[in-house]
C-alpha cells in the first residue's frame, strides 16, 4: 500500500484533515465547520510568514503538508465559499518548486481575498503573486489593501517598506518606515540598516525615515549605528541637529554616555566636547558649583557624585581597594575622594582617572591638596597625567604620598606637545621595588585643578566641534 505523505502534520492532524474534507463529510454541520476553520485558520496563519517572505523550499515544503493540488482543488469543489484552500492552492503555486504558476497563483489568491475581504494575510500573498507575475500596479494595491485591513499592525508596514525598497519606490519607502518607527521603535536597528544600505546616505535616513518627533533615545540609537558603521562624521550631525533643536531637555547623560565615551576613546576631541557641551548647555549635566573659570578638571572638589563616563571621574573596580568618591573628611567644601588599602598587595592600581581636553603646546600646572594615613609603601598615590593616546608623547607624575599627613599640596607643572589633545589624569600607584612593598592605609585627594599658563593657555571646553 502506498504511504501517504504527511509532511510535518502530527497523525492526530493528518487524520482530522482528511475526515473534514472527505466525501461523506459534505453535509457537516455548523460544530464540524467551525471545526474546519479553526484547524486551517491556525495552519495558514502560523505560516503566514513563511509563505511571504520565507524560502521557497521551505514554504513549500510547509504548504505540500496540506496535501497538494488536488486534495486542494477538491476542498474547493466542495466548498467553494470558504478563502483558505484557495489561499493554500495559490500559495503552493507560487512557491512550487517543480512547476511554479505566477498567474494560477494571482487566480486563487484574489478568490480568497473577494471571498474574505477583511484578512489581511491574503492581501498580503496576491501582493506577492502579483509581484512575481509582473504586474506592479496590481501588487501596490494589494499591499495598500493590507496596510489597510492592519494599519497598526508593524509586520505589515515593514513588508509593504520592504516591497517598496524592492521595486525602487524609494519615498513611499521611506514614509513607510518612518510610520513603522512611530508604531514600533523596536525595529530601529533592521530600519536602521536596510535604509542605510539602500539609500548609502546617513542624512536621507535621518530626514526621511526618523519621525520628525522621534525621541532622543531613538535619535541615539541611530547615532550609535552610525558609529557603529564608521560614519562618525554622519553621527555628529544627528548630534548636532537632535542638540539645536528644543527638544534637547529631553537627552539624559545615561542615552548620550555610549555615544560620548566612544568619542572619547577614539579620540575625537572635538566632537566630544561638543556633546559634552551641548549637556551643560542643557542642564543634563550640573555645572559645579564654584569652579574656577580656566580649570580645565570637571568637578575637581568632588561635591557632585561623579558620573563615571565622559569628562568627570571614572572609578574602575579593583581587589582589595575601596574608593569614596564622597567621602566627608575634606580640605574645602563638604566632600573628597577617598582611598583605602584594605589588604596589603603590591600592585599597580589606578584608582580614578578623568579624561581632559587640552590644548596642543600650552603649559599647566596640575595641583590638588591630599591628606593620608599610615601609608606604608614607598611608592604610595600620586597625581599622573598622560597622553590618552600615547602615553610615550607626555607622561609626568607627583612624588608619592607616603606616612600620615595632614592635607597639603601636591603640584607639578607639565607642558603638551604639537599632538596632544587629551591627557587621561589619574590617581596612581605604582609597584614598589622596595621594602616594605606591600601598600595599606588611606589617602584623601580634595581641590583638584589644572590651569593652563601662558598666552596659549586656553579653557580646553570652550573648543568648538566643526560641523558637517
Amino acid at each position: 500500500m502506498k504511504r501517504e505523505s504527511r509532511g510535518h502534520f502530527t497523525g492526530f492532524q493528518w487524520r482530522s484533515a482528511k475526515r473534514l474534507l472527505a466525501p461523506e463529510q459534505v453535509e457537516f454541520g455548523l460544530r464540524t465547520r467551525a471545526q474546519a476553520w479553526v484547524f486551517f485558520a491556525s495552519l495558514a496563519l502560523t505560516s503566514l510568514s513563511l509563505v511571504y517572505f520565507a524560502g521557497k523550499a521551505a514554504s513549500a515544503e510547509t504548504l505540500a503538508s496540506f496535501g497538494g493540488v488536488a486534495w486542494l482543488e477538491r476542498a474547493i469543489t466542495l466548498d467553494p465559499s470558504n478563502p483558505l484552500p484557495d489561499y493554500q492552492l495559490g500559495a503552493l503555486h507560487l512557491f512550487s518548486l517543480e512547476r511554479p504558476d505566477s498567474i494560477a497563483a494571482v487566480h486563487h489568491l484574489r478568490r480568497a481575498a473577494e471571498l474574505s475581504p477583511n484578512t489581511g494575510p491574503y492581501w498580503l500573498a496576491l501582493a506577492a503573486a502579483s509581484e512575481n507575475a509582473g504586474d506592479a500596479r496590481a501588487a501596490q494595491n494589494s499591499i495598500q489593501r493590507a496596510l489597510e485591513r492592519r494599519p497598526m499592525s508593524p509586520d505589515y508596514w515593514w513588508r509593504a517598506a520592504n516591497y517598496d525598497l524592492r521595486t525602487g519606490q524609494f519615498e513611499t519607502a521611506w514614509n513607510r518606515f518612518r510610520r513603522l518607527l512611530e508604531l514600533s521603535p523596536g525595529h530601529a536597528g533592521l530600519v536602521f540598516r536596510i535604509c542605510y544600505k539602500a539609500s548609502g546616505d546617513s542624512r536621507v535616513v535621518a530626514k526621511k525615515v526618523l519621525p520628525p518627533d522621534a525621541s532622543p533615545a531613538l535619535r541615539i540609537a541611530y547615532i550609535d549605528f552610525l558609529r557603529r558603521q564608521g560614519d562618525d562624521e554622519g553621527a555628529f550631525h544627528v548630534w548636532h541637529e537632535m542638540a539645536s533643536e528644543s527638544r534637547q531637555q529631553r537627552v539624559t547623560f545615561q542615552m548620550s554616555q555610549p555615544y560620548l565615551d566612544a568619542l572619547i576613546a577614539d579620540n575625537r576631541v572635538d566632537e566630544a566636547v561638543a556633546v559634552w557641551n551641548s549637556l551643560l548647555n542643557s542642564r543634563a549635566i550640573r555645572r559645579p558649583a564654584g569652579a574656577k573659570s580656566r580649570d580645565v578638571v570637571f568637578n575637581g572638589d568632588f561635591e557632585d557624585a561623579p558620573l563615571n563616563g565622559g569628562f568627570d571621574w571614572h572609578a574602575p573596580e579593583m581587589p582589595y581597594v575601596l574608593t569614596d568618591l564622597q567621602a566627608s573628611v575634606s580640605y574645602r567644601g563638604a566632600k573628597s575622594a577617598s582611598v583605602d588599602f584594605t589588604v596589603k598587595e603590591n600592585a599597580e592600581y589606578e584608582i580614578l582617572y578623568q579624561f581632559v581636553p587640552v590644548e596642543p603646546r600650552c603649559a599647566y600646572r596640575l595641583r590638588a591638596f591630599v591628606r593620608s594615613e599610615s601609608i606604608t609603601s614607598d611608592s604610595g598615590p600620586r597625581l599622573r597625567v598622560v597622553d590618552s593616546a600615547s602615553p610615550t608623547r607626555l607622561e609626568a607624575a607627583t612624588d608619592p604620598v607616603v606616612g600620615t599627613t595632614d592635607w597639603h599640596p601636591v603640584e607639578m607643572a607639565f607642558s603638551t606637545g604639537p599632538d596632544t589633545r587629551l591627557v587621561r589624569l589619574s590617581v596612581w600607584r605604582a609597584r614598589s621595588r622596595e621594602f616594605p612593598t606591600e601598600i595599606s592605609g588611606r589617602f584623601w585627594i580634595d581641590a583638584v585643578s589644572m590651569i593652563p599658563l601662558g598666552p596659549q593657555g586656553e579653557l580646553a571646553l570652550t573648543r568648538k566641534a566643526a560641523l558637517p
